[in-house]
């Protein structure tokens, strides 16, 4: 491998903050308040340089967070089926889990991320502000 810039030497971990847009509104948030945060970053962009770094160094995990990522689904699957593609072993998704309330989406999102082989998904072990009550439940998937 040879390194992409020479005072790089031991790049071994590859971190996105995919859009600082929440549906948290959690009082003890470092980020602050994003209300006017809308956007993600490139997901072409962005899985295109996980596959050039990847090319360059020896990537041995990858992370994806926000705000929270999975409002911008298809940012995340690209980033991360790039990092599989890369062979990247240890793939993660930091998420709040509450991103849509609408079961059909969300039950696509969790297919997309079955396919784009997400090693560790990190449910946030609090609830949110905006939310009055409410549990969580674990995702399991076949094969």
């Amino acid at each position: 491998m040879k390194p992409m810039n020479p005072y790089i030497k031991n790049l071994n971990r590859i971190e996105f903050l995919i859009t600082l847009a929440c549906t948290g509104r959690c009082k003890h948030c470092s980020e602050g308040d994003h209300d006017g945060c809308h956007t993600a970053i490139d997901a072409d962009a962005a899985a295109s340089l996980v596959t050039k770094v990847a090319e360059n160094y020896n990537i041995q995990s990858l992370m994806t967070f926000g705000g929270e990522p999975m409002l911008h689904p298809e940012t995340v699957y690209a980033i991360h089926r790039a990092a599989r593609d890369a062979g990247i072993p240890k793939r993660q998704l930091i998420t709040n889990g509450f991103f849509s309330r609408d079961e059909r989406k969300i039950r696509t999102a969790a297919e997309m991320l079955i396919q784009s082989h997400e090693t560790y998904i990190r449910p946030l072990p609090t609830l949110p502000d905006a939310w009055a009550d409410g549990s969580y439940t674990g995702l399991a998937a076949r094969g």
